[in-house]
C-alpha cells in the first residue's frame, strides 16, 4: 500500500497538476493482490476496491477515473459493486453505471471532447468460457464492437482499455 500511496503522491508533482488535478485519468486495473483466487474473499476484494478508489479520488483530483478491471479485480458477480463505486465517486453518469452492471463492468462514456473511453473485456472473466460453442456468451465483445463502431460513425475517438492476464494466467 505504501508504494501505491507514494506513486499517487508523486504523479501530480511530476505532471505539474498539484493545484489543478487531472481532467480525467485512465486506470488499467489490478488493484487487488495477486494471491490465488481461493485465498481471496469477496469482502477482501470489495474492501480493497473501496479504499483504493477513494484514495484515487482524494489524490488525483476531481476529474473522473475511467477504470478497467484487471484479472485480479473481480470476485464472482462483483460487477454491481464496482459500478456503484464508480457512481459514488462521481466518475460515471447513470447510463454508464447501468451498462457496467449489465456488461460485466464494461461501459462507455461519451465525453464532450469526442473521446469515448470504453473499458471492458478481460481474459480472466470465467463467465466468457461457459459455453465454448458461442464465442461471445457474455455479449461483451458485441458490446465493445458496437460501441467502437458507434464512436467511429459519429466521428468520435474510441478508446479501449482492457485488462488481460499475463502469459502464465
Amino acid at each position: 500500500m505504501a508504494l501505491g500511496v507514494a506513486a499517487l503522491q508523486a504523479i501530480p508533482a511530476l505532471a505539474d497538476t498539484v493545484n489543478t488535478g487531472f481532467a480525467w485519468t485512465i486506470f488499467t486495473g489490478d488493484l487487488v493482490s495477486h494471491d490465488d483466487e481461493n485465498e481471496l474473499s469477496r469482502d477482501y476484494v470489495e474492501y480493497t476496491e473501496t479504499i483504493l478508489y477513494d484514495l484515487f479520488k482524494r489524490m488525483l483530483g476531481t476529474g473522473p477515473v475511467y477504470a478497467a478491471l484487471g484479472n485480479h479485480d473481480t470476485y464472482t458477480e462483483n460487477y454491481d459493486h464496482v459500478a456503484d463505486l464508480w457512481k459514488h465517486e462521481k466518475w460515471l453518469p447513470g447510463a454508464a453505471v447501468q451498462l457496467a452492471k449489465k456488461h460485466y463492468a464494461a461501459y462507455m462514456v461519451k465525453r464532450m471532447d469526442g473521446l469515448r473511453p470504453t473499458p471492458g473485456f478481460h481474459s480472466s472473466n470465467h463467465f466468457n468460457y461457459i459455453n465454448m460453442t458461442n464465442p461471445d456468451v457474455s455479449g461483451m465483445l458485441r458490446f465493445l464492437t458496437d460501441e467502437l463502431q458507434s464512436a467511429e460513425d459519429a466521428g468520435d475517438r474510441g478508446e479501449m482499455t482492457v485488462g488481460f492476464a499475463n502469459a502464465d494466467g
